[in-house]
């Protein structure tokens, strides 16, 4: 999948979703990431940012493309839906707690 493919579906969840290139150095952190205001991931019942650091704009947004295709569910805060990948797309799901 192409990184035009992969911004396309994290947009399709996080429309405000942008490449950052970082302008202060941060002891540990690549220079670029991507900035997904309102996009959380719910493990273990508790909110979490999700990881996008990368050395280019490519590798960050495959970073993040990685974490949010790797996990069971997604929270997104705007309008507090969760959503789970299920292989191919994005679908609804229940709060994680509610899945117990």
């Amino acid at each position: 999948m192409s990184v035009d493919d992969q911004m396309g579906l994290i947009k399709s969840i996080c429309p405000r979703a942008s490449i950052e290139f970082r302008t202060q150095h941060i002891e540990g952190a690549s220079k670029w990431y991507v900035s997904t205001p309102g996009l959380e991931l719910a493990r273990d019942g508790m909110l979490g940012s999700i990881g996008s650091n990368g050395d280019s704009p490519e590798g960050a947004v495959a970073v993040l493309y990685a974490n949010l295709t790797d996990t069971s569910s997604v929270f997104k805060k705007d309008n507090r839906r969760y959503l789970r990948w299920t292989g191919y797309m994005f679908d609804e799901a229940l709060r994680p707690e509610a899945q117990q």
